[in-house]
């Protein structure tokens, strides 16, 4: 139980701080950033790049390296563009080797009547 007195104490000190809360402004200091402060920044950030960069390289070094037969460099055929892919049915061997016929009459200006006998051909072998 409190007393009086300390009721009294209390309610007045409780009027004192609802008083000077009324009054008390919060201020914080602005940070200030210097011109070192400044150029720090990307120094460090240069630095970690950096030491990004070599923990990269060494990591890699431990990856196995695939030996030149078994696989090929950013998905270039192992073989030379020259050579042929084989067919894997043998009745598509002469209708492979038409088309091929076909392609080049084009690209060395056929007469129509060369083309429309090949594509004759070609009718005949597809069907």
């Amino acid at each position: 139980m409190t007393t009086k007195h300390e009721q009294q104490l209390q309610q007045q000190w409780q009027q004192y701080v609802a008083t000077e809360a009324e009054h008390v402004e919060l201020e914080f200091p602005q940070q200030r950033t210097t011109q070192f402060e400044k150029r720090i920044k990307p120094m460090w950030l240069t630095a970690v790049a950096f030491v990004m960069a070599i923990a990269v390289t060494w990591w890699l070094s431990f990856l196995p390296v695939p030996e030149s037969s078994e696989a090929s460099i950013a998905g270039a055929p192992a073989s030379p563009s020259n050579e042929v892919a084989p067919m894997l049915l043998a009745a598509n061997y002469r209708l492979d080797s038409l088309e091929r016929r076909i392609q080049q009459a084009y690209l060395q200006g056929a007469s129509d009547a060369e083309l429309q006998q090949l594509w004759q051909q070609h009718q005949a072998l597809a069907d």
